[in-house]
């Protein structure tokens, strides 16, 4: 290697050399600096060519210089032959200034300490300096340890294991402390290692942000980490840190593709106790980015990746040494509190599981990231991070954000007991098992929310509680979200509904009154703002009050975006002493930190019972509220049904979309179902703006208050018809041209009021995601589990499906016909059975080799016994009820699981918590639910289903998936355009968010390519 291509060199590894150099660095430092100060003055490339062999020769004399020195694969631009001699001298002259205070204090150090310094000493004597200065504290202080347990980020933490995490100390400017303390600086240094060398270990977060004095000060007694202090530019924006520890390995250049499997190899080696995220999408927030790198840090923007909580970029090259200005950068780029660029030794593999099991051991990143570098011999981590949330880099603060009800003590303790091992065996990593027990608690986490619905009848100003509500009168109804009865402070961890200062999610609050007229029959809706932490605003709503001795029912739901949240009840009586009381009715979605993530809806449909038994409808737009409530709607709904039945019956005497059967069918349920939408809400096609609204709505939530209030919305037909006597309505030829348009664009018979359009139906126009409530449901748990950062996709395979011996008993053998397509293209991606049992071995048997089902698809026959308990069966004798019979499907663990077909004959809904399978699958775990609203008959039905799941998969096999209600809207509009009749009896249950796509990559989950 040339003098200057090793000098460029020097340059580029200056910051490391303290962590190689040994405890003289600070002797030996103002040697090198004064060559390269000659360097610097020299008048000739000759001149600055001596002046460089003799900082070579003295950098050689340094324990491992030599070897960094050496050229590598990985060499940087810091390395390039291209350098000038003058650029070079610019490039050492700027890598070794640390900073005109820092070469002060060292001198004053060296010159305090005398005779007695050595390079130890004046590094501690540097480090003390700096922490008593920052503490504002002298030297006798500093030897109580009591004076660092002070509040915020700086105090006490405990571990989920015996003891403490090792505290997190401030370190600053040591110079004005040794000015102002002279006497102290004799000694200040031995007080320092019998303070930190008695201790567990210090971690020090920097105000420097100096590589080379954070490499001095890593060289001091019981430091384990030095970070620079980084705050985080909106701290609310950070991801939270979760366990199973969700990671993301970058692909990274070409160049760094080897590197990339190391460290992919260390992933497979590690998977029970991580979760894989996605290098883009949606829902893509890791905790752990990794970024392999193969240049030196002028390269580090030349990537994009997901939000993370921590950043760490995995450079071969030593020359990698960001500045702290460059990794506040990084963490800004990924609104992370934490990055850092790591030196992983000769084994990148082999430090990446170091790191995994430090973590694992409930330590902090900075100590992990650091320990990790020691134990496989790589250079010191370059870290900056926000100090208010370094120590949540771990597993207790997890543990201590789950709400009370979701832990069990007994897993608390099996964490506990995993991580510290059995007796006398010393520390030991977090087992898979112990693992699998966070991740079964963050699942329960996830169903339960940190605030409740709340209301209260209250005086005409809202500030306190009324005692009643006088006959005739106004009464104030008071809504808000508030924290939970049994709510505790936690450990402060990443923001889990944090938003930034100021800042506040706005919810809707609709009220309905359930009480007949003149007093009830209202529906009101007023908005509230929801910060970050702490209760919302309240709402103040107004009702009016009937007789003496009524009662008082009001409905309270809150949305945000147009889906729901939480649901509750406001009962009492008019007149009575007691004041009336609220209960929390149901919990639809219970995160309210991810609320940005999820799409917004355009309208929400209730549906519920007034106190007389009416079933009631109350719709909300943007602009508006309606409440309907009619006699003869559950009628009225059996006469659409009853058309769709007959519909769905003759499905094989029809010969397609074009067949005049079908047309006729097709157009006499496009009438009954345009009667229905204007009985609900209102006849003023034109000039109504709820019915605009709900007709341009893309996306509308329903939640019904019970399986017997289930409203088969799909059904609604929202286009005007021309219903003038003589007037004959016909078939839109053109809608199989327009599946994938949108609002008929181009159609030339969109306005032609005598064209029924498929499209006009609302199942074939709009994402509808339902929502029922069941009977048992418990308020503290969310009906069904929404996705989220940490679970939002569903893999489509494998498939497990089984049938009824029925769905074969027919001229066309539709189930044998069926399989023969199912596993025609894929065979290993579909799993027959042929009973229940089967089934159940089926999925068993998929779990003990580590898969999961990816959809459930299911043609039983089902039939509602005189108990009122509905079973399905697949065969004589071979039957289940929907009590608890298909809990076998799911693993309840926190895990992925099935989507399920369930198309037998009326299997959406219920009259009862025992007859309604479509809910119950939900209650069980289903992320999403498809059922049928009207008896079918399997030759019909088979087909219909095997072609549905062909059309998911197929938008699953999208690059970056499908959302599920995407998903099945698209499938419902080609089937339909098909021909397919039984696809309108389709109904579908759970949120629409959930994103379905294909199994890829390998067991794990993780990409390799």
């Amino acid at each position: 290697m040339s003098v200057r291509l090793a000098a460029a060199r020097l340059a580029g590894l200056w910051p490391r050399l303290p962590a190689v150099a040994g405890p003289d660095w600070l002797l030996r430092r103002p040697g090198l600096v004064a060559e390269i100060e000659v360097m610097s003055q020299a008048g000739s490339d000759s001149e600055r060519a001596g002046g460089a062999e003799r900082l070579l020769s003295l950098a050689g004399e340094l324990p491992g210089v030599s070897a960094l020195l050496r050229p590598a694969g990985g060499a940087g631009p810091g390395a390039a032959g291209e350098l000038s001699w003058r650029e070079v001298c610019v490039a050492l002259a700027a890598a070794a200034d640390a900073g005109e205070r820092f070469e002060q204090a060292s001198r004053l150090a060296h010159q305090a300490l005398g005779r007695y310094a050595d390079g130890l000493r004046m590094t501690d004597t540097l480090l003390a300096a700096g922490v008593a200065g920052a503490l504002g504290i002298d030297a006798e202080a500093l030897a109580e340890p009591g004076q660092w347990e002070q509040s915020g980020h700086f105090g006490e933490r405990q571990s989920i294991l015996r003891g403490s995490v090792p505290r997190l100390v401030p370190w600053g400017d040591p110079l004005s402390w040794l000015l102002e303390h002279p006497e102290e600086a004799l000694w200040v240094a031995d007080v320092w290692q019998l303070v930190a060398g008695a201790s567990r270990g210090v971690r020090l977060t920097a105000a420097d942000g100096n590589a080379e004095v954070a490499a001095v000060l890593a060289r001091g007694t019981g430091v384990l980490s030095v970070v620079h202090d980084a705050r985080a530019a909106d701290a609310s924006l950070v991801p939270r840190w979760s366990w199973p520890l969700r990671l993301t390995v970058l692909p990274g250049t070409s160049a760094a593709a080897p590197l990339r499997q190391e460290l992919l190899a260390a992933v497979e080696a590690k998977a029970g106790l991580l979760a894989p995220v996605a290098a883009d999408g949606r829902w893509s927030r890791a905790s752990l980015l990794l970024v392999p790198h193969t240049g030196a840090s002028g390269t580090l923007g030349s990537y994009v990746g997901p939000p993370a909580t921590a950043v760490v970029v995995v450079g071969e090259s030593p020359e990698l040494v960001p500045t702290a200005e460059e990794l506040r950068s990084l963490a800004t780029r990924h609104r992370a509190a934490v990055a850092a660029a790591a030196h992983p030794g000769p084994s990148a593999r082999r430090w990446l599981e170091a790191l995994l099991d430090r973590l694992s051991l409930d330590l902090p990143l900075d100590v992990a990231l650091s320990g990790a570098a020691r134990e496989c011999g790589a250079l010191v981590p370059v870290m900056a991070a926000d100090p208010r949330f370094l120590d949540s880099t771990r597993i207790r603060p997890v543990l201590a954000a789950v709400p009370p009800d979701a832990l069990e003590p007994s897993e608390e303790a099996r964490v506990g007991r995993a991580l510290r091992g059995a007796p006398g065996a010393g520390e030991t990593a977090l087992t898979p098992a112990a693992a699998d027990d966070l991740r079964a608690v963050a699942h329960r986490a996830r169903q339960m929310p940190a605030r409740y619905l709340r209301a209260d009848v209250v005086d005409p100003d809202g500030t306190a509680v009324a005692h009643g509500i006088v006959p005739d009168s106004v009464f104030h109804v008071r809504v808000l979200l508030a924290a939970g009865p049994r709510a505790h402070p936690a450990e402060p961890v990443f923001p889990a509904d944090s938003l930034p200062e100021g800042r506040a999610h706005r919810l809707t609050v609709i009220a309905t009154d359930l009480t007949p007229a003149p007093g009830g029959g209202r529906a009101t809706a007023q908005e509230i703002e929801l910060p970050g932490d702490g209760d919302s605003s309240a709402a103040n709503l107004q009702f009016t009050a009937g007789a003496a001795g009524s009662d008082v029912r009001i409905w309270i739901a809150v949305l945000y975006g147009s889906r729901l949240l939480q649901t509750g009840l406001l009962s009492g009586r008019v007149g009575a002493r007691e004041a009336p009381v609220f209960r929390v009715e149901s919990v639809v979605r219970a995160r309210t930190d991810e609320l940005d993530l999820a799409r917004s809806h355009d309208a929400t449909l209730l549906i519920g019972r007034t106190t007389q038994g009416l079933p009631l409808v109350t719709a909300r737009t943007e602009g508006f509220v309606h409440l309907s409530a009619s006699h003869g709607l559950r009628k009225n709904l059996e006469v659409l049904l009853d058309g769709l039945r007959r519909l769905v019956d003759g499905a094989d005497g029809f010969g397609g979309y074009r067949s005049p059967d079908f047309a006729g069918l097709l157009i006499e349920l496009a009438r009954r179902g345009r009667r229905l939408r204007k009985a609900l809400f209102a006849v003023d096609w034109e000039s109504d703006g709820l019915v605009r609204q709900l007709r341009e709505a893309r996306h509308i939530s329903v939640y019904s208050s019970g399986p017997e209030a289930i409203l088969p919305v799909e059904f609604l037909y929202d286009r005007e018809l021309e219903t003038a006597p003589g007037r004959t309505l016909h078939l839109c030829p053109h809608a199989p041209a327009h599946v994938d348009g949108d609002d008929c664009e181009g159609c030339p018979e969109r306005d032609d009021r005598t064209a029924v359009c498929p499209f006009g139906f609302w199942g074939a126009s709009k994402v509808i995601e339902r929502h029922v409530r069941r009977e048992s449901a418990d308020a503290r748990f969310a009906l069904a589990v929404s996705p989220d950062v940490e679970r939002h996709a569903c893999d489509l395979a494998p498939v497990c499906a089984a049938a009824s011996a029925r769905a074969d008993h027919n001229d066309v053998h539709a189930w044998t016909t069926a399989v023969a397509s199912l596993t025609e293209a894929e065979p290993e991606a579909v799993r027959l059975a042929a009973d229940w049992t089967g089934l159940h071995t089926l999925v068993r048997e998929l779990r003990e080799r580590g898969t999961r089902p990816g959809a459930v698809v299911l043609f039983p026959h089902s039939t509602e016994k005189a108990d009122g308990v509905t079973v399905l069966g697949l065969g004589e004798g071979d039957e289940i009820d929907v009590v608890d019979g298909l809990e076998f499907l799911f693993a309840h663990d926190g895990g992925p699981e099935p989507v399920v077909l369930l198309l037998g004959c009326a299997t959406a809904g219920g009259s009862t918590l025992f007859s309604d399978a479509s809910t119950a699958l939900l209650d069980d775990g289903a992320p999403g639910v498809v059922a049928t609203a009207v008896p079918v008959l399997g030759q019909h039905i088979v087909p219909v289903g095997v072609r549905l799941l062909a059309e998911l998969r197929a938008a699953a096999a999208e690059p970056s998936g499908s959302p599920l209600g995407e998903a099945l809207l698209r499938a419902r509009r080609k089937l339909l355009t098909n021909g397919d009749a039984c696809v309108l009896a389709l109904m579908s249950f759970g949120d629409t968010d959930w994103e379905v796509r294909a199994a890829h990559g390998t067991p794990g989950g993780w990409e390799t390519s």
